[in-house]
């Protein structure tokens, strides 16, 4: 069975590793064929992937992480999109969506070479280092979400409310239901910025980033709606996929 480290840029990655574990279960396969198993870590920044790969991984590889203090045969490191560029990685996101497709296959390719250059020489094979490029970030996952139940529950929201439906049309556009799943994370660039547009018609208070009720609703949506959350944010279904190509 290959064990794979996913690290996460948010340190406040929980609700994001119980996400991909859903899809990796998810994911088709035989039955005689063993499930990968999925390992949770951080970086706690975009900018500590460099010294995650050279200092940490090395030691992560052979003794696990705290969470799980065994061996580990793979490491993906998955950085937001939203602020790639400051690190010099790959240009700015162009401001054409339609363009966006490109920047981020670029983007990736890139990203991954980015972290190879920084491995250690004298440590794990670059083979084991793998990099993914999430569009836009964590709270991405949880906008994909802004029909279901589950959100409505855990936001405490009405997304159908007509006072709800005229902020969002008056300040979210275009409206999220106008777009279709494919389309829907290359066009949401900031999605917090529409949450909090939903909470201000709903006359409630800004949601920090951290706030636990964001975690919280992604783990909801997660047991509830994992299709719709995978269609909308098509990263996290490529993430389980890579996963699942690890599989040995």
């Amino acid at each position: 069975m290959t064990r794979v480290l996913v690290v996460w840029e948010d340190a406040h990655c929980e609700s994001l590793g119980d996400l991909v574990k859903r899809a990796v279960n998810a994911h088709g396969a035989p039955d005689a064929v063993a499930r990968p198993t999925v390992v949770r870590h951080t970086s706690r920044g975009n900018g500590a992937f460099s010294r995650y790969v050279h200092d940490t991984w090395p030691l992560a590889r052979a003794r696990g992480v705290p969470l799980d203090p065994r061996p580990i045969d793979h490491v993906i490191c998955v950085v937001d999109a939203d602020r790639l560029h400051e690190l010099k990685v790959v240009a700015a996101p162009p401001s054409d969506t339609n363009a966006t497709a490109a920047w981020h296959e670029e983007a990736e390719r890139a990203w991954k070479g980015w972290l190879h250059s920084h491995c250690a020489p004298d440590g794990p094979p670059v083979a084991t280092v793998h990099g993914l490029v999430l569009r836009w970030a964590k709270e991405s996952a949880l906008l994909a979400g802004f029909d279901q139940p589950a959100w409505a529950r855990l936001l405490d929201v009405e997304i159908s409310a007509p006072a709800t439906q005229a902020e969002l049309r008056r300040q979210c556009k275009p409206h999220p239901s106008e777009i279709s799943d494919a389309a829907f994370t290359n066009t949401f660039r900031r999605p917090l910025s529409c949450l909090q547009i939903v909470r201000q018609a709903c006359k409630l208070s800004r949601l920090d980033k951290n706030d636990p009720t964001i975690d919280d609703a992604l783990k909801a949506l997660a047991r509830e709606s994992l299709p719709t959350v995978l269609a909308r944010v098509p990263d996290l279904a490529r993430l389980a996929s890579l996963i699942w190509s690890l599989q040995q």
